[in-house]
């Protein structure tokens, strides 16, 4: 996905924390909601993009309103950590990026 939307960001001249600068008070960072959820759920299935594996259990654990919920948690990590670079580690490979609020190496 971010491989779609980053043309769009650097249309919008967001910052992108340890990549790009841009408007300070326009920020982009990625979450990953799957991350926040293991948290919680275990081991217990979370999703598939499979339709066949798109059981009861699987929607009853997820749904878009929860990874919207999920991310928006990451955010909210993040920006209490806004000075001090919204918890991403000093040094962020250039291709890869980094998603917030996952453990530093």
């Amino acid at each position: 996905m971010l491989h779609a939307a980053a043309p769009l960001l650097l249309d919008a001249e967001v910052t992108l924390p340890g990549l790009r600068g841009g408007d300070p008070l326009r920020v982009a960072l990625e979450a990953y909601p799957g991350h926040a959820a293991r948290a919680v759920l275990g081991r217990r299935s979370y999703k598939s993009d499979d339709p066949a594996k798109q059981t009861a259990e699987r929607e009853a654990a997820r749904g878009d309103t929860l990874d919207a919920a999920l991310c928006l948690m990451q955010a909210a990590w993040a920006c209490l950590r806004r000075h001090r670079g919204y918890g991403l580690p000093d040094a962020i490979d250039l291709i890869e990026g980094w998603t917030v609020s996952l453990p530093q190496p």
